[in-house]
């Protein structure tokens, strides 16, 4: 049975659905009808796709005896993803959120664009989305609060390929930029040599030859390609492949600008990674310009350089392979424009030789492999299988919170914990456990044999005499199991045996044995599973329907204290497991959106 929240926004981040006693505004028919056609503008939009879009953040924050409008960090803009103050002139992109920083509390802001007031801070929230492309145009602080934060509307941006111009700087000639400075005066600002020169970019003469006789020649691998004229001073040079520039030479020849063909590998995301270009014959490419201290393979613990841009790898011949491992993630890949979900191991990534222009970027976004505070390290041993076979596995792990339960729900969890013959049992902590295997994309609930787990946790477990840890596992079917877990307090380490992988609640409780806070009984944990025949929970609690269109919920029945073989029994663990289940997938719905955001794009 399915059922629908309509709801509007003004911007996207997460949402947590919930239920109230107090009366709610309803959307009329029709635009609960232009919801399920999907003839809205935005996100519902068939154009645009219904997808999670992304978006840059900027913060109001104080800043000396004022105060400031600043980008922070936005890993996804791989064009510029670090933090810093806005100046007058700068553009905000139409989809951005603008926040106020905790440093503003206290002090009254209104947003202006185009002298019309469109947010007012506090009384508006904390968030505005503006919509549209504007211009920051500073905050006047020269008159009583609200403070203006003054913005003008512009036509959203076209990017265009690059424009570089040959010049003069002094008496020698370079390749460069130029603008136009104080005055309306022509500068020219020259590259070092070994700038990289994109396929799509022009090369002119600077303006500054226009009415000359100027003649410059554009060389290429040692070969003249290409004149440039200041009789055709318009007329200009597009590569076609990406160029490393040389440097210029003047000769009886004349002007010369020197160009080598270049291939480019760009590599960034949302973690650390391992990066090894190879030839045809496999063999290791070095490249000719690499990050400082440059060693295969490249390891780095960020997906973004010391200045926030793409690690950059350059060669003088194509590459045919780039080998890529994310070494403490889970992450999806992207080169250049097709998306592959390549889950864990090695990644081998052919280098885009059709159409080849001499570029391939290479973007992933990741998920850590221990995505809990709770948890400091995960190992793992699987019953018969040697370390090379064990090395295609990789476990991750995200914790959800099953420590804020009501009284009935804390009695559902006693009643788990009585069928492994455990007393005054205390939920301590929720994980998600994933199996991956190098090269499926989807994780592995069973997989056919039995894992010994470590887990290196952040604190110690407070156990009183008596008691001890033990894990309820919430199995694939929609029942659980008990199963006895080593505890060792010196260490701080919980090891446990499983043979399948979903959602595990740690757990301490009485079971007659005594814990000193030394490690437990070392011995093969034998699970104790419930029937696998429970009942259609789904059918037993389906709401009925009433005249008004309103659906009513039923409320769980309490759980008893009798021995776990009554359907009340089970209709109760039930809705316990569906509830710790919900809990959980919070933190996953966060790593599947991801992906299928990838995938689908």
């Amino acid at each position: 049975e399915t059922h629908t929240v309509y709801f509007t926004t003004t911007g996207f981040s997460d949402y947590v659905v919930g239920s109230t006693d107090n009366s709610v505004p309803q959307l009329d028919e029709q635009t609960i009808n232009d919801v399920n056609n999907q003839n809205i503008d935005g996100p519902n939009d068939p154009q645009q796709g219904n997808q999670p879009q992304g978006h840059t953040e900027y913060v109001i924050a104080a800043e000396g005896s004022g105060f400031a409008l600043r980008r922070n960090y936005d890993p996804d803009n791989t064009q510029n993803p670090t933090e810093f103050d806005l100046r007058d002139g700068d553009q905000v992109e139409n989809d951005a959120e603008i926040h106020f920083d905790s440093s503003v509390n206290g002090t009254s802001f209104e947003i202006i664009v185009d002298n019309d007031a469109r947010f007012l801070f506090p009384d508006n929230g904390d968030s505005f989305c503006p919509n549209e492309w504007l211009v920051f145009e500073g905050i006047d602080i020269s008159g009583d609060e609200p403070y203006a934060i003054n913005f003008s509307r512009r036509d959203e941006p076209v990017e265009e390929p690059p424009h570089f111009f040959v010049g003069q700087s002094g008496n020698e000639y370079g390749l460069g930029g130029e603008y136009i400075g104080e005055g309306d005066q022509l500068i020219f600002e020259p590259f070092n040599i070994g700038e990289n020169i994109p396929d799509d970019a022009t090369i002119n003469l600077s303006n500054e030859f226009r009415g000359t006789d100027t003649v410059v020649m554009i060389s290429v691998n040692g070969n003249i390609v290409y004149v440039l004229s200041a009789d055709e001073i318009d007329r200009g040079f597009v590569p076609g492949h990406w160029l490393r520039y040389d440097g210029v030479t003047e000769d009886n020849n004349g002007i010369t600008v020197n160009f080598t063909t270049i291939w480019v590998i760009q590599i960034a995301g949302q973690t650390g990674f391992e990066l090894t270009v190879v030839d045809e014959d496999g063999d290791p490419m070095i490249p000719n310009y690499a990050p400082d201290d440059f060693e295969y393979p490249f390891v780095t613990d960020f997906g973004f350089d010391e200045y926030g841009e793409p690690y950059t790898l350059t060669f003088e011949e194509m590459p045919y392979m780039a080998i890529v491992r994310a070494h403490n993630a889970v992450f999806t890949m992207l080169l250049d424009e097709d998306y592959e979900f390549i889950p864990y191991g090695d990644n081998e990534i052919l280098y885009p030789a059709d159409d080849d222009c001499g570029f391939a970027f290479i973007w992933f976004d990741g998920m850590p492999y221990i995505d809990a505070d709770c948890i400091r390290d995960v190992a793992f041993d699987i019953d018969g299988l040697g370390e090379d076979d064990e090395s295609m596995y990789a476990v991750t792990i995200r914790e959800f919170d099953v420590t804020d339960l009501s009284e009935e729900e804390f009695a559902q969890f006693s009643d788990m914990a009585a069928t492994g013959d455990y007393t005054d049992a205390t939920p301590l902590l929720g994980l998600e456990i994933d199996l991956f295997k190098d090269g499926e994309n989807e994780p592995i609930h069973d997989p056919g044999f039995t894992f010994t787990i470590t887990l290196t946790l952040a604190e110690a477990i407070d156990l009183e005499d008596g008691e001890s840890v033990f894990l309820i596992h919430m199995l694939e079917d929609g029942s659980f199991e008990i199963i006895e877990a080593t505890y060792d307090a010196d260490e701080m380490t919980l090891t446990f045996e499983t043979s399948s992988f979903s959602p595990f609640v740690i757990c301490k409780g009485a079971n007659g044995e005594s814990s000193d806070g030394t490690a437990t009984d070392t011995t093969t944990p034998t699970p104790a599973t419930t029937p696998a025949s429970t009942p259609d929970v789904a059918s037993e609690n389906a709401p009925a329907a009433k005249g008004d269109g309103t659906t009513t919920t039923p409320t769980p029945t309490p759980a008893s204290t009798s021995a776990p073989s009554t359907g009340e029994k089970q209709h109760s663990i039930a809705a316990t497991i569906g509830m710790i289940m919900m809990i959980s997938a919070a933190a996953i719905a966060i790593y599947n959106r991801r992906t299928h955001e990838i995938v689908e794009d």
